[in-house]
């Protein structure tokens, strides 16, 4: 066990200096501002409607879909449903909180 929990720790060590140097961009405009729209609208998130208001309706709808699908992969962003009144559940893009108690936002 020791072996692997050495390592998880050089694996850290190594993701921590990679975002160091590159910073947190994804290398995909489409997908790095979508995050960074997620975050701006605070805990609420955003929907897809809002996000495509965001950017002023000039990104293709496939682009936006494909950009908030790579979030919630790398764990960036959680996606929750809601129930509407009518018509199918709407989704809602959320920054992910990181770590446990008094932990950090994503």
């Amino acid at each position: 066990m020791p072996h692997l929990l050495a390592a998880l720790a050089l694996w850290d060590y190594c993701e921590a200096s990679a975002r160091r140097i590159f910073g947190r961009a994804l290398g995909d405009a489409n997908a790095d501002g979508a995050l960074h729209a997620v975050r701006m609208g605070g805990e609420a998130g955003m929907t897809q409607t809002e996000l495509h208001d965001y950017f002023s309706r000039n990104m293709q709808a496939k682009e936006l879909n494909r950009a908030v699908t790579v979030l919630p992969n790398d764990g960036l962003i959680r996606v929750v449903r809601e129930r509407g009144e009518k018509g199918r559940p709407a989704e809602r893009y959320q920054r992910r909180r990181t770590g446990g108690v008094g932990a950090t936002w994503r």
